[in-house]
């Protein structure tokens, strides 16, 4: 448990560490842009914010880390949350399965019937298979979801850099004139970049 604990400290220190440098950059949240930009045609290139192959990796060894690492915090960190709530459900259903088989284990000794227990294991393993498909799911997802928010941000950031801007700047200078030499000058420039 202690080195659970300590394993889980050691990749949120890492989403912290390295989603730092995104604070250099333009700030947006996913659920803004998640609508403009298509996933499907992002390819990883060089100077890109995030790597979606860590995104990924650090979200199949902790669920949520990768989006936090993404600097999507609110959304890492519900999706903990999420998780550590179907663990708690699934330990509850199984020591309700548990129970029921011990209590059934008695009851049968005693009368030779195991009335309610069975019922209760029958019920709890039922709830404890499905959390746990529906955990399964969850924890696949949260992978992918990850991976896509590391490309969709790559995507909005690459538009930002890449976006034309235009400059009006003052221009101070000496030109040559006729007969006198140069000539001090000032006035303004524009600048255009693509």
């Amino acid at each position: 448990m202690r080195r659970n604990l300590l394993f889980a400290a050691v990749l949120f220190a890492l989403a912290l560490s390295v989603s730092a440098k995104a604070q250099d950059g333009p700030d947006v949240r996913y659920r803004d842009i998640k609508d403009i930009y298509d996933y499907s045609t992002y390819s990883e290139g060089p100077g890109d914010w995030y790597s979606p192959s860590i995104a990924g990796f650090i979200s199949f060894a902790l669920p949520g880390i990768g989006q936090c690492y993404c600097d999507e915090w609110q959304r890492g960190l519900g999706i903990l949350g999420a998780n550590l709530g179907f663990i708690l459900l699934e330990a509850a259903e199984s020591s309700l399965f548990f129970y029921g088989a011990a209590a059934g284990s008695q009851i049968y000794k005693d009368t030779g019937n195991y009335g309610g227990a069975r019922a209760l294991m029958v019920v709890s393993g039922l709830a404890g298979a499905i959390t746990v498909v529906g955990h399964a799911a969850f924890y696949v997802w949260n992978i992918f979801d990850a991976v896509r928010v590391a490309g969709v941000k790559n995507m909005y950031y690459r538009d930002q850099l890449s976006a034309p801007t235009v400059a009006l700047a003052p221009s101070f200078g000496l030109s040559p004139c006729a007969g006198s030499g140069l000539q001090p000058t000032a006035g303004l420039g524009l600048r255009v970049t693509f």
